[in-house]
Parts: C-alpha cells; structure tokens; sequence
C-alpha cells in the first residue's frame, strides 16, 4: 500500500498518536523521545536540543506502507541529514541514502515531495541549526 500525504496530514497522525502515546521529555527538557505512529510504522524519534538553536535528531523507523509527503514551500533552516540504513528519495532535489548525505537550507525551501520505501529500517540522524 502507498500512502501519499500532506506535511499537514502527517503533523494531525502525529498529534493524533501523541494523545495516545506521549513523547518521553527529560527532565531538563534537553531530550524528547517521540513515538513513530501505528498509522505510519514502528520505532521512534529522539529529538536532542545541544544548545540554543543547535538540534540533533535520532531517527530509527520502519514504515508500514510507501509513503509521499508533499511538502509546501517553507523556510530551511541549515540541516545536514546522513543516513546509516534506508533511503529516502526527494525527485530532482536530492536523494539520501547510505552513501550519499545531504547538506543545505537557510531560506526559502520550494515545494517538493519526499517518498520513503516501505520494511526498510531507517536509521538515520539529521541536525538543525
């Protein structure tokens, strides 16, 4: 099965299962684990702020089904994403996968879309500044 939907679909399944599962936040607030939802697959997201303005986040998942996130035009902060396993295929933008990482943003991202396999664990980590 394919799923194919918005980041705003996504953020509402996300919102949805944080109800029924709430993310584990230390208590100092630095580190929030975060529960991939049923709808979507299994594993979680672990989300670290290492200073103002300076996030690191952990993800280990398996998704249940393909899925397309449409993505509207948005501002970027400055990422750099690297995957260990799985891949992770944004058409003409760029493809991240285990050998090639990805580096950019600080402006305005265009639209673009973001299609994900299916039972490929991605284990992977991305930072935000």
């Amino acid at each position: 099965m394919s799923l194919d939907l918005t980041t705003h679909d996504i953020d509402a399944i996300y919102a949805e299962a944080e109800q029924h599962s709430p993310p584990i936040t230390s208590s100092d607030q630095v580190e929030t684990i975060y529960t991939e939802p049923p709808q979507l697959g299994s594993g979680h997201t672990r989300e670290i702020e290492l200073c103002s303005g300076l996030e690191l986040s952990i993800v280990d998942r398996v998704l249940h089904n393909e899925l397309t996130e449409r993505a509207p035009e948005n501002e970027h902060l400055v990422q750099f994403s690297a995957l260990l396993s799985g891949a992770c295929d944004c058409g003409e933008h760029l493809q991240v996968n285990t050998r090639q990482s990805y580096i950019g943003g600080s402006g305005i991202q265009p639209r673009h879309f973001i299609k994900t396999s299916r039972s490929h664990r991605e284990v992977g980590v991305d930072i935000h500044m």
